[in-house]
């Protein structure tokens, strides 16, 4: 019982008891803090999300030369050529 009398003197002293609080706001100060900069990244990581999948669609459906180059479609410069190629050397 001695040592749980001097465990409650120790903390019935005003000195612990304000360290004691001024650790409980300032570690709820950094959870709160912390919380909205993850939502704030949250948010940004949706909008960044959303602009790439726009610039991926736009980027799978090109129009150069008045030409629309699709993804997985044939390349429009080979479009004709079905037969074998022959290179001269020499």
């Amino acid at each position: 019982m001695e040592i749980y009398n001097e465990i409650m003197v120790f903390l019935a002293n005003p000195i612990v008891a304000l360290f004691g609080y001024i650790i409980g706001v300032t570690s709820g100060v950094f959870g709160i803090v912390q919380m909205c900069r993850v939502s704030k990244k949250e948010k940004e990581i949706i909008s960044l999300t959303r602009i790439n999948n726009a610039l991926t669609l736009e980027n799978n459906n090109l129009k150069v030369n008045n030409n629309t180059i699709s993804q997985g479609e044939k390349s429009q410069y080979f479009q004709e050529n079905n037969g074998p190629v022959n290179i001269d050397i020499g």
